[in-house]
């Protein structure tokens, strides 16, 4: 999971922006729709203007075990 994150992290600031979100989590096997995606942010208060640290994206990896994602 470090290894995907950091392959898709920017290089300035060292977060996953959202716009390369849903590569980095079919890098890991959990592609998501957009729908998905856009609803599993909401759910994780992710907006869709900021970078993600490793902390969220852990977060939405894990959180499909727990939900219909």
């Amino acid at each position: 999971m470090w290894l995907v994150y950091n392959k898709f992290t920017n290089g300035d600031t060292g977060q996953l922006p959202y716009s390369v979100l849903s590569d980095a989590l079919k890098e890991i096997n959990s592609a998501k729709t957009k729908e998905d995606l856009k609803d599993l942010c909401m759910i994780l208060q992710i907006n869709q203007d900021e970078e993600i640290d490793f902390v969220k994206f852990k977060k939405l990896v894990k959180h499909k075990s727990r939900s219909k994602f």
